[in-house]
Order: C-alpha cells, then sequence, then structure tokens
C-alpha cells in the first residue's frame, strides 16, 4: 500500500510525517470506503478489504475504576520514540510526565523562537530551525556545548539555505558572544549532522540592507542598483571567490556612493559593514586592477565586458616574480652605484681631508731617510686595472719572478681557505702599504679617541699611584682547590683517635669529656678544647678504663 506525502515539495524540509489515505481500493478499485475514526480504520465496502487498522487513536477515553476516573491507555510523542502516561502523581489527570530530552527539545524551541523575534525571522524558519535541533539533540551535540550556540547555528543554517540577509555576526551580536566560538561551533555541526550542499554567501544579499544605513534618502534604491552591478563585475573578475561578503559589499558601496556623488569615506562604510580598514582597501585595490575601473559611470552601468580579469592571487603572483626578476637583474648596477656614492661622499667629508693630510705628513716624515726619496703621494683614490683599491695613484707592484719548483710528485688537493690560488700580485693588492698604514692608523685613532684617552688617564694614574705608594689590592679572588689529606694507617685505636682530633676540620663536639681521654693517653687539640661536664672532671675514673690492645699480641 502506497501513500502519498502531504506536502508537494519533500524538498522544501516539511517532515511532518503525516499521510494521504488512498481515494480507491487497491484491491477491487472501489472507491467506496468506509471510515471509522473512533477505531481508526478504513474498510472497502465492496471486497472488504482492510485498508487502514490504526491502534493509535486521537480521542481520550476515560475509564473508572475503585471509585476514580482514569486515562485509557497511554499517549505518544510526535517522534514515536517513547509513551508517557497522562496521569498525574497521585494517579488523576493533573498533568502529564515527559522525559528529559523532549524537555530539551521543547526549552530549545522557545529559545529558537525568541532569538528568531529578535532578528525579525519568520515562523517557518522557526520550525526549520527546531527540526535540525532536535537533530542535535539526537546525536548528543548539545552535550557539553551551550544551547544558545546550538540554537544560533541552527538558525544560521537556516537563513542560508534560506538567502536571507542574516549574518552570523547578527547572531553573535544578539547573543552577546564572540563570533568565532558560533562559527566553531557552525562547523562542528555541519560535520556531524552530515549537512552537503551548503549554498554560498551571495554578498548581493547584503546590499540592500547595508545601503539603508547610509543614509542616501530617497536614491538609496539607484545606489543599491549600481552597488549590485559591482558586485556583479566583481564576481566575475574573480575578486567575490574566496573573500568575504562584507568587503566586498563595502568596496561596492563606496565606489557607488562616490558614482552617485555622495561623499561616503572609508570610515563610515567600516561602520557599517564591519570590516577592517585595510581589508577594505585591499578590495578596492584589486577592483582597481580590473579593465572595469578605467570605465566613466555612463559606459560602466552601459556596457558589459565579456573578458575577465585575471585572479587578484595570479595577479599579485605575476607581479612579484616580475620584481624579483628585475631586482635580479639590476642588482650589480645598484650595488655600483651605490658604492660610487659612498665613495663620493666619503672623499667630499673634511674630516676625510683632513686625515689624509695628516698622514700624508707622516709619511713623508717617516721616510726621510738618507739616500732614499720619498714615495710620492697623492690624495686621491684610484682603481687599478685589476680592480685593487688604492691610495696616492702608485702603481701596483710588478710580480715576482716565479720561483723554482721542485716535483714532489701529484699535486695536493685544493684547499679553499689557502690562498694557493692566488698569485704574487693579488695578494700584495691585499697587503697594505706604508701609506695606506698610516691612513688607516689614522682613522683608527679618530675613530677611538675616548678609548685611547681614557687608556692614557688610566697609565697616568697607574704611575702616580706606584710614586706615592699606594698599592692597590687585586681584585680578583683566587680559587684555593682544598688539599685532601690521604688517610694513612694506624698502628692502634689511639694513634687514629689522636690523627682525627689534630685536623682542625673535624668540630670536636663540647659534649666530649677530654680528661678522660687524656687517661687513656689521647692528647685533645690545644685551640678547640671544650670544657668537660662537671660530673666527669669530679670522679674521671668513674668511667672504666679502656684496655689498649696492642696489635703485636
Amino acid at each position: 500500500l502506497e501513500f502519498q506525502p502531504c506536502c508537494s515539495d519533500p524538498a522544501a524540509g516539511c517532515a511532518c510525517g503525516e499521510r494521504k489515505m488512498p481515494d480507491t481500493c487497491p484491491s477491487c478499485g472501489s472507491s467506496e470506503i468506509e471510515t471509522d475514526s473512533a477505531r481508526g480504520s478504513q474498510v472497502c465496502t465492496r471486497c472488504g478489504t482492510v485498508l487502514e487498522d490504526n491502534l493509535i487513536i486521537s480521542e481520550v477515553q476515560f475509564a473508572e475504576s475503585g471509585g476514580t476516573s482514569n486515562v485509557v491507555g497511554q499517549s505518544v510523542n510526535a517522534d514515536g520514540s517513547k509513551p508517557f502516561s497522562l496521569l498525574g502523581p497521585s494517579g488523576f489527570h493533573s498533568g502529564y510526565t515527559r522525559d528529559s530530552r523532549m524537555m530539551t527539545i521543547d526549552n530549545g524551541r522557545k529559545s529558537i523562537a525568541q532569538l528568531a523575534a529578535s532578528l525579525a525571522l519568520q515562523t517557518h524558519h522557526i520550525d526549520s530551525a527546531h527540526r535540525y535541533f532536535k537533530l542535535a539533540v539526537e546525536h548528543r551535540f548539545i552535550q557539553g556545548r551551550k544551547t544558545e550556540h546550538v540554537v544560533a547555528v541552527c538558525l544560521y543554517i537556516v537563513c542560508r539555505y534560506e538567502k536571507t540577509s542574516h549574518m552570523l555576526l547578527d547572531f553573535a551580536d544578539a547573543l552577546q558572544v564572540n563570533v568565532f566560538t558560533l562559527g566553531s561551533v557552525y562547523l562542528k555541526l555541519v560535520l556531524r549532522l552530515n549537512i552537503r550542499g551548503m549554498p554560498i554567501i551571495d554578498p548581493s544579499l547584503y546590499i540592500l540592507r547595508f545601503a539603508s544605513k547610509m543614509d542616501f534618502g530617497d536614491r538609496t534604491h539607484e545606489v543599491g542598483r549600481t552597488a549590485l552591478r559591482l558586485v556583479g563585475r566583481m564576481k566575475r573578475d574573480w575578486i567575490q571567490v574566496g573573500r568575504r561578503p562584507s568587503g566586498i559589499c563595502g568596496a561596492a558601496l563606496l565606489v557607488a556612493a562616490r558614482m552617485h556623488g555622495f561623499h561616503r569615506t572609508q570610515k563610515d562604510v567600516v561602520a557599517v559593514v564591519r570590516v577592517c580598514d585595510s581589508t577594505l582597501r585591499k578590495r578596492l585595490e584589486e577592483f582597481e586592477d580590473t579593465p572595469s575601473s578605467s570605465l566613466t559611470m555612463s559606459e560602466f552601468m552601459k556596457i558589459d565586458m565579456e573578458s575577465e580579469a585575471d585572479p587578484p592571487a595570479y595577479t599579485q603572483s605575476r607581479k612579484r616574480a616580475r620584481l624579483e626578476a628585475q631586482t635580479a637583474k639590476e642588482a650589480p648596477a645598484i650595488v655600483d652605484e651605490r658604492a660610487a656614492a659612498e665613495m663620493e661622499k666619503v672623499m667630499n667629508d673634511p674630516s676625510f681631508a683632513a686625515l689624509n693630510t695628516d698622514a700624508r705628513a707622516g709619511a713623508q716624515a717617516g721616510s726621510a731617510v738618507p739616500g732614499v726619496a720619498p714615495a710620492p703621494i697623492s690624495g686621491a683614490i684610484t682603481v687599478s686595472d685589476d680592480g685593487a683599491l688604492r691610495h696616492g695613484g702608485a702603481p701596483p707592484a710588478p710580480p715576482a719572478a716565479p720561483a723554482a719548483t721542485v716535483d714532489a710528485g701529484p699535486a695536493a688537493p685544493m684547499d679553499d681557505e689557502t690562498l694557493s690560488d692566488l698569485d704574487d700580485g693579488e695578494i700584495g693588492d691585499f697587503i697594505l702599504d706604508k701609506d695606506e698604514s698610516a691612513i688607516k692608523e689614522s682613522v683608527w685613532k679618530e675613530e677611538n679617541k675616548a678609548y685611547i684617552a681614557a687608556m692614557k688617564s688610566k697609565a697616568a694614574q697607574a704611575e702616580r699611584d706606584l710614586e706615592n705608594g699606594v698599592v692597590k689590592p687585586d681584585k680578583k679572588k683566587k680559587n684555593k682547590k682544598k688539599v685532601r689529606e690521604q688517610k694513612g694507617t694506624y698502628s692502634n685505636a689511639t694513634e687514629a683517635m689522636q690523627q682525627l682530633l689534630a685536623q682542625k676540620q673535624y668540630k670536636v663536639s663540647p659534649k666530649i669529656n677530654y680528661a678522660v681521654l687524656k687517661v687513656l693517653g689521647i692528647a685533645p687539640p690545644e685551640d678547640e678544647g671544650a670544657a668537660p661536664s662537671d660530673e666527669a672532671s669530679a670522679n674521671p675514673s668513674s668511667l672504666e678504663p679502656v684496655a689498649e690492645t696492642s696489635t703485636g699480641q
């Protein structure tokens, strides 16, 4: 026997479960069917076929027993999961008891109704959200979570399917919770209920809502229509993919407001769509890179460009690759330009010219040797043909004649840390001559004037202290290692005790009676002795003498 669902569109979300009874008998095809609502049965009057025999009836019957009236049977809830009695605790019809799951579901519906009323949602939204909430209860999803969070997520899922202008941020504001907390619960509920085919949020759903908050007056509809056209253009140019709808709406509304002559700043748009300034600015920059941004207002409203721009991520990667290639190509030239600029800056510095003059004077004075002419020194810094930096323009020394070599067998492998791959001329370029050393020394002294003055002052103070006989103690403490005495062998116990008392690192107890030790022939230490007790001093012989045993016996 086949039944037809009561709803014309089962995919719309109706799950009432009610069925329509057939109009004809499936056995004989007769339409003469007798229905008994009291018994809940349907019988064909022609062939006698029982079409329906429902034991669950919608009527309430009472029976008297013992002078009381009781309800006949049990009540079954809409889910049919568990029957419950209609009698109260005293046996009278004073109410009915339910399990905790039913109470949770009813409380959830109340919470859904309250939240939907604050967000101006309709009744069918509440019914659909209640069905999702019952599924969450059956899957034990509400355990360990707040009911208000699950209720908000169920309503948000319905809003996504119904394509209303509600965002998850609206539910977070209504509940005064963090939007990321609701987002986490939403993702987990979708995975738990295995909800597939969740529609992607269309930014055009929020255009009119945001436009009504920006005080456009009578031209709100015009601005909103232009913003919708901009959103469609952004969608074709791949700007919408992977972006939050609030940022897309904010960029479209800002451009549309400027196109219609409204002066709206980024701060005004951010306060309405509730996104970051950098996000809105980035969406505008991405739209600026598209061909549509070069059109005028009239051209944009009339012309529909068939071409699509590349995705922003692809465009940015291409720009980055071109920039890296150009930087790698121009890097040597940039380095040479910077080096030349730095060299010219150093040469034009007056302090460097003064140092160079002092160095020339010192070099000429130091080279005044009879019979030897001083080397010509020039203040210019030149670069030789082999690329070596030289002062005074002196030509590089000629390479030394190759010395005779002795064949010592196969050549040793080249070591990167040695200078075996350089000839004498290249090595000579690295060594400073007398003039260059003088310049370098004068530069070092100029840079470290404070340190040199401090060292001279310290040396002069040390000489004065030495003349006056002032000797400062050494501040460094030398850690003396304790020499551990080796334990030797003793001939008897008395000798061992004497050696023990003689060692100062052992603390001798003041409770020892040293008078008894003298009787035994053991001398106590002179500096660490302690006064003997009164009883032991008065009667030293009270202790029994210990017989000294010799090792020879």
